[in-house]
């Protein structure tokens, strides 16, 4: 009897060490995920942008030196829109910086949703958005920049503030995989002062820096 009885006080001992060692292990697992969903969480946060939640300038000068690698290597065409929104300073001075801030807010939620998923938006200065499109050809580009562009002209911002209206300018260059990211940006750049100096609001290309205008 006290041979069974120190057998059976064994195996409850074992018993309680093993649910004692599967409760530690199923904790360390529930820790361990959210370490991993909370480095996630910060890794998303340093690429983006706190006031509008779309990329930051970093992550898209990480992202299009990654993808003009790559379109070296597949051959495919890669092309960069810097767009400006005009006269932004003025929007802040008539209606404050507040409105500001939401005008950026609303562009950037405008942006979002008509940029698809193999595509970049990124707010890349102030009031300046960088914009990535992989494999379009140049009517296709062209037809994109210009439905972003009349989405903000036809915005109703007076919601915002009455008596205020957005536009934007659009610079638009293309390369291949030989094209260095500052080239192209520098590029791109060269054709958004083209669209400035032409009267803002419209898309110019480096096609002869023809503004394209509809």
């Amino acid at each position: 009897l006290l041979l069974l009885a120190v057998l059976v006080a064994g195996m409850l001992a074992l018993k309680r060490f093993a649910e004692m060692r599967l409760r530690l292990e199923r904790l360390v697992e529930e820790r361990t995920e959210a370490l991993q969903e909370k480095t996630l969480q910060l890794e998303r946060l340093a690429a983006r942008d706190t006031l509008t939640g779309l990329y930051n300038r970093r992550h898209a000068d990480e992202f299009l030196r990654r993808e003009i690698a790559r379109a070296r290597s597949e051959g495919h065409a890669i092309s960069v829109a810097l767009a400006d929104i005009d006269h932004f300073k003025r929007i802040n001075d008539d209606h404050s910086h507040g409105i500001g801030d939401r005008v950026l807010e609303r562009v950037a939620r405008i942006f979002t949703e008509r940029v698809s998923g193999a595509d970049l938006v990124a707010r890349y200065g102030g009031e300046e958005f960088l914009f990535c499109f992989i494999g379009i050809d140049t009517t296709g580009l062209v037809r994109r920049c210009e439905e972003l562009r009349l989405a903000l002209e036809r915005e109703d911002w007076t919601t915002l503030s009455p008596g205020l209206s957005v536009t934007m300018s659009i610079g638009l260059a293309t390369g291949n995989g030989e094209s260095q990211a500052a080239a192209l940006l520098d590029r791109a750049d060269t054709c958004l002062y083209e669209a400035k100096r032409r009267g803002r609001n419209r898309v110019v290309t480096e096609q002869g820096l023809h503004a394209a205008a509809f």
